[in-house]
Formats: structure tokens, sequence, C-alpha cells
């Protein structure tokens, strides 16, 4: 049991990406990545380097 909640940890532990001393509620411009699930098209298609969101994939 205790080897299950070491690899479980690990999966679970992620690497700190945020800028120390950056107060990121600032306005601007922020690059961010999504997945999903068995890579399953659920935000939207690309076809010729065009982006078509899904409606439900819209962020405002």
């Amino acid at each position: 049991m205790l080897e299950y909640k070491n690899k479980m940890q690990k999966l679970l532990t992620r690497k700190q990406t945020r800028l120390k001393n950056y107060d990121y509620s600032n306005n601007g411009y922020y690059y961010v990545t999504m997945c999903s699930k068995n890579r399953e098209n659920i935000f939207g298609e690309y076809k010729n380097d065009v982006g078509a969101p899904l409606a439900c994939a819209r962020i405002e």
C-alpha cells in the first residue's frame, strides 16, 4: 500500500511554473495549454491553419 501511495504522490506532484514575485492579477496576455483525455477533440478544429473553436470551448 505504501508503494502505491508513493507512486500516486509522484503523479500528483506538479512542478512550480509561476514566476516568483510576479503579480498574475495584472491585465496581460498569458499562454495557456489545455489537454483532453485521449486527445479527444473537444476544444475545436484547425483546417488549413485556421482555427474553428467549438461553441462550448469559448473563453470570455
